[in-house]
């Protein structure tokens, strides 16, 4: 069984501009669209130093320098292609998407 296969590189991200308003995969990579992939951001960042990282016991809370609101850039396989803002949905933390990266096959 022979299958082609495409490669495709995301383009550039501008603020404020997300092409068309044309969706992420719209009209491109049909044969992929029911493909289940992972997306990852990154929550925030803190610093401590080695003694107080040696300290730390479980129940202990560390503050991160991120807020709902926060702009985050989604990841995949390490590569952003999009860009968003944190947002609390009921029990769970969002991203709110703001930008797409230009797919291009």
């Amino acid at each position: 069984m022979n299958q082609e296969v495409h490669r495709f590189v995301a383009g550039e991200l501008q603020p404020g501009v997300s092409g068309s308003g044309a969706g992420l995969l719209e009209g491109k990579l049909r044969l992929l669209k029911d493909v289940k992939v992972t997306l990852e951001t990154s929550l925030g960042e803190c610093e401590v130093s080695l003694s107080r990282l040696g300290e730390l016991k479980a129940g202990e809370v560390l503050t991160l320098d991120r807020m709902p609101g926060d702009p985050v850039d989604l990841r995949l396989n390490g590569v952003v292609v999009a860009r968003g803002r944190l947002v609390v949905t009921g029990d769970y933390l969002g991203v709110r998407i703001d930008d797409v990266a230009e797919l291009t096959p």
